[in-house]
């Protein structure tokens, strides 16, 4: 009885041990599966994340593709301005109209002697005076000298053209800056209104 008894006892601990080791080895794989499927559900999220960067970066690539196409399309928006302002300017020039003046290189030079003479206006000497366009634009300049007797401490003058019948063509202002008695000083004043034909002007201290 009792060796039957230690035959039980051996076969059960033979059971035992074979269930340790089946439960042992069925640990070990689910182990192995589950590391497995963390690397590769890692593997999967780095992707996604590099995609996400390219994607990142593709949008700012594109976006700074289309600022610095905005840009140029401003600039060449604005340099069309700029081109249209300058034709404008040009057209208000009749360079056919040569009506006492010399045409040098497109700009009209009047050469008519009651505007180049010199002139005198409140004992204010007018000399070297030339009427011309510059860049589509009407220009006077002259020298002026005091000869008023006292310091000036700077004003406007008025200055109208004429056509060889009299008619008014224009008038404009100017500014003559601050001149010491007996001093001279260069002046300037220009006008979009083509008067380079003029065959008279007036000049007006105002």
């Amino acid at each position: 009885m009792k060796k039957n008894e230690r035959g039980a006892i051996k076969k059960s601990l033979v059971v035992l041990l074979v269930l340790v080791l089946i439960a042992i080895i069925i640990g070990a794989v689910l182990y192995l599966k589950n590391n497995r499927q963390k690397s590769k559900t890692n593997v999967d999220i780095g992707a996604a994340n590099s995609q996400e960067g390219t994607s990142s970066t593709q949008t700012e690539t594109n976006s700074e593709q289309n600022v610095e196409q905005t840009t140029n399309n401003n600039e060449q928006a604005e340099g069309t301005g700029e081109n249209n302002l300058v034709e404008e300017k040009v057209q208000l020039v009749d360079v056919n109209n040569k009506e006492n003046v010399d045409v040098v290189d497109g700009e009209k030079i009047n050469n008519a002697e009651s505007i180049t003479k010199d002139k005198e206006v409140n004992g204010f000497k007018f000399t070297n005076i030339k009427l011309q366009t510059e860049s589509g634009v009407s220009t006077f300049t002259a020298t002026v000298t005091n000869g008023s007797g006292k310091d000036f401490n700077g004003g406007a003058i008025k200055l109208t053209f004429k056509d060889s019948s009299g008619n008014e063509i224009a008038n404009f202002e100017g500014w003559i800056p601050e001149i010491k008695n007996d001093e001279s000083t260069s002046i300037d004043a220009g006008t979009t209104t083509d008067v380079v034909n003029a065959a008279d002007m007036t000049i007006e201290m105002l």
